[in-house]
């Protein structure tokens, strides 16, 4: 099951997305084998999580950086660092980002500082997000056709944002807003694009750039990722 999406052009930054779902299938015929080959301190880690879910998405984001970050060199797995935000990164390797909610887990990565968000849609009480939205952002919720889509595209484009600028939710989300796909946060400009994955999510991501036009992306969905 491969999905491959084309937006090319030979003046743009290129960004690569890849994503997949996890499974129970997966988790039954190929989990150990695939947890057996982390290294040791990656391996603990995800023994520490209490839901399948949770330890085969973690385990599953290790492959997406290991062959398209990593070029396959699993020993180089043990060079992620994480700066006192939290966010990981390789020294001499492009920017990268992963995140996961409900059974998709989606990676990106830019030559460029890059973030992504990705949120299983369901029904929410939308007014106890309403601290987290600037009052124009607010506004354009409540008066939206459909309040839960609204909500989810802004909360997904802020995310990512918070994301790419590398400070995560020590940037409070009502601090910037999103205007025609573009913000500011410490004179950093940062564009934001809808991700086409699957009509049951929400996906945007965000990336530092001077102009939006110079911006496409690859979309390629993986059944699992290679294994050694």
């Amino acid at each position: 099951m491969w999905q491959y999406q084309n937006m090319k052009s030979s003046n743009h930054l290129p960004v690569q997305i890849k994503y997949l779902f996890i499974s129970e299938e997966f988790h039954v015929k190929y989990y150990e084998s695939y947890l057996s080959k982390l290294p040791l301190r990656m391996r603990e880690k995800i023994m520490k999580f209490k839901r399948w879910q949770d330890a085969q998405a973690s385990l599953l984001g290790n492959y997406l950086i290991l062959n398209n970050v990593l070029n396959g060199d699993i020993c180089k797995l043990t060079d992620i660092q994480y700066n006192k935000y939290g966010k990981p990164f390789i020294l001499g390797f492009p920017h990268f980002n992963i995140s996961h909610s409900g059974n998709i887990v989606v990676f990106v990565s830019s030559e460029h500082k890059i973030g992504i968000d990705v949120e299983l849609v369901k029904d929410i009480d939308v007014d106890d997000f309403k601290l987290q939205m600037t009052n124009s952002e607010w506004n354009k919720i409540q008066f939206s056709l459909n309040k839960t889509a609204a909500f989810y595209e802004y909360w997904t484009q802020k995310e990512a944002v918070i994301k790419a600028n590398g400070k995560g939710l020590n940037i409070p989300l009502k601090s910037f807003e999103i205007n025609s796909g573009l913000t500011l946060i410490e004179e950093e400009k940062f564009y934001v694009k809808k991700v086409p994955i699957d009509q049951n999510y929400m996906c945007h991501l965000a990336i530092k750039s001077i102009f939006q036009s110079d911006i496409f992306f690859d979309i390629e969905m993986i059944r699992y990722p290679q294994c050694g």
